[in-house]
């Protein structure tokens, strides 16, 4: 659908809410623009216009940093075309001509299982991840394909077993439907908080950000400790944007190549194994001088990991941003559970909604949803914190979800199925590409669909594999 509408024509009240939770009011002066509207594909829910409106959040943030740095005021735009191609992103990357295909869709346990109730539940190991995959199959003692595990999940009721794959920390989730959710005590946990959650944990002294600077980001040091989607595309746009990115994994808990194509531009990249002391020690020295700390591991191991709030930010002096990303929200009886994108889909109702009623629920047509919407939740957190420190000090805790991000999608309201006829099952707009050189070789992805106007725009074509770098702070400018 064609057609523009601009924030200071108050025609994006949907970004204008967003704005308002995360405080960014009176912080960004200039206008933002949608180029198009849903529907453009067939789905009930506003897919491309729920991620116009988050890459614009982002980008507003990124926008009111560079105002408050250097006085210039930013317009920026985004089609919804484009922003529907960014909400399944990793699906465009190419290596030397090849696409990349994390594959989760052929592993025999991910899927929607029947239950001896005649419940529907959602299991998933990922591309697959092996202890994930090995837990499912230990539980079951069954071989790994579809046939055999659909066997033995059926013999279980919905309540016992989605219980008992969550004692293994293994994520599973029946499909609810939305009102149903809400009226879950998990889903009545979350259902009023924040989208996006930024919470004051400390004082301290304000930390200016330094004038005249090249990117807006510039100088700020961010300690990716994350894995899978969501976190790491969250850190990605921060490196964009000019900061220093250091992704911290372990070497015996890598993302697939795929995974790390598509979120790991523009960052450094080292091992840290945080059960030897040495590279606990490390870690604790990169800490010191850590602006914004982004974990999407669960809780539980933050505690085993001594990585809670209470015992990173203090390292720092100057303050810190800390960040999580979990699947179903910071607080309720299922706050440590553990969970993928399609998790919140099924979870939320979504899927439900996306099948219609009287019909079997539908994931996403474009597979994801959550991951993406989380991730510019997060990355708005971050930026919105830092200004908040800034100006007023302290150390931030910025709290995002995959439920509650879509949650945020259904809030946007629906679509009637008969509007939609006619229109693509998948998305088949052609994307707008760009390919770079690398140590990989040759890289094709999605260019940035968000355009800035008086603003450098997004930059990142550094890649480097897992574990290349020292655990050391490094300056942005320098990586090619």
């Amino acid at each position: 659908m064609s057609g523009k509408r601009r924030l200071l024509n108050n025609e994006l009240p949907e970004l204008e809410k967003l704005m308002a939770m995360v405080g960014l009011e009176n912080k960004f002066s200039g206008n933002a623009t949608l180029i198009g509207s849903d529907p453009i594909i067939y789905s009930p829910h506003k897919l491309s216009e729920a991620m116009s409106y988050c890459l614009l959040l982002s980008g507003i943030c990124t926008a009111a940093i560079w105002e408050k740095r250097t006085g210039k005021t930013v317009n920026l735009y985004v089609s919804n075309f484009n922003a529907l191609n960014y909400l399944h992103s990793s699906h465009y990357v190419s290596q030397n001509n090849k696409l990349m295909k994390i594959g989760v869709e052929n592993v025999p346990v991910n899927g929607v299982f029947k239950t001896k109730d005649n419940r529907l539940l959602m299991t998933i190991a990922g591309p697959p991840y092996m202890k994930l995959l090995n837990g499912y199959l230990d539980v079951f003692k069954c071989p790994n394909t579809k046939e055999a595990y659909a066997k033995e999940v059926a013999k279980y009721n919905v309540d016992e077993l989605e219980n008992l794959l969550a004692e293994k920390g293994l994520p599973a989730c029946r499909i609810f439907e939305t009102k149903e959710w809400l009226e879950h005590p998990q889903g009545k946990a979350i259902k009023d908080l924040p989208f996006i959650e930024i919470e004051k944990i400390s004082d301290g002294e304000t930390v200016p950000f330094n004038t005249d600077p090249k990117r807006p980001l510039e100088n700020v040091n961010v300690l990716d400790f994350t894995h899978v989607l969501a976190g790491p595309k969250s850190g990605r746009v921060l490196a964009e944007n000019g900061a220093n990115v250091l992704h911290v994994s372990s070497p015996k808990h890598e993302d697939t190549k795929p995974q790390h194509l598509s979120t790991d531009i523009g960052k450094k990249c080292t091992y840290l194994d945080l059960n030897l002391k040495d590279d606990r020690d490390k870690m604790d020295k990169l800490l010191q001088d850590t602006d914004v700390f982004v974990s999407s591991y669960r809780p539980s191991v933050h505690i085993k990991l001594n990585l809670t709030a209470e015992d990173v930010v203090c390292k720092n002096p100057k303050g810190m941003v800390y960040v999580t990303i979990n699947a179903y929200g910071h607080t309720g009886p299922w706050k440590d559970r553990p969970g993928f994108d399609p998790n919140g889909q099924v979870a939320t109702g979504f899927c439900a909604d996306e099948g219609g009623k009287g019909n079997l629920p539908k994931i996403s047509p474009v597979m994801y949803l959550g991951d993406l919407i989380t991730a510019y939740f997060a990355s708005a957190g971050m930026q919105v914190a830092l200004l908040r420190r800034a100006e007023e000090g302290g150390s931030y805790h910025v709290k995002v979800s995959l439920s509650q991000s879509t949650m945020w999608v259904q809030s946007l309201g629906t679509i009637d199925f008969d509007k939609l006829d006619g229109l693509p099952e998948k998305d088949t707009y052609k994307p707008i590409m760009e390919t770079f050189k690398t140590m990989y070789g040759e890289i094709e992805q999605l260019s940035p669909c968000v355009k800035f106007e008086n603003m450098p725009g997004y930059h990142a074509r550094h890649i480097e594999p897992y574990g290349a770098s020292d655990a050391t702070w490094f300056d942005a400018k320098e990586l090619k």
